[in-house]
């Protein structure tokens, strides 16, 4: 049997952009995870050969935006291009900032807006 990860217990982590009663919410609705996602090495980097965009969440407590922008420079470092655009949000803008996620999901998938 793996370890298993449980979520931040901090619910402000994942949704500092929320009311509290939201963050309360979604909270409660977290899953665990396996710690192998955490551990194992992968077997390919699709983001090598494919077009790739990156919403950077400028105010994530979780992922701070250093070490996003960290981890960006590490993928153009090996040559690969990445489309980043910045969000004002915390780590969940999908909560927080929904229509400007679908706007960028939307843009990043080729359509026209």
């Amino acid at each position: 049997m793996h370890e298993l990860y449980v979520p931040f217990p901090d619910a402000n982590m994942l949704y500092n952009d929320l009311p509290e009663a939201e963050q309360r919410h979604w909270k409660s609705q977290l899953l665990s995870q396996d710690m192998v996602s955490f551990h194992e090495k992968t077997t390919a980097a699709s983001w090598k050969g494919i077009p790739t965009s990156y919403l950077l969440c400028e105010d994530d407590l979780a992922i701070p935006a250093t070490l996003q922008e960290h981890m960006i420079r590490g993928v153009e470092e090996t040559g690969a291009e990445i489309e980043v655009t910045r969000l004002k949000c915390g780590h969940s803008p999908f909560l927080s900032k929904p229509d400007e996620t679908v706007k960028w999901l939307r843009k990043v998938a080729g359509e026209e807006l």
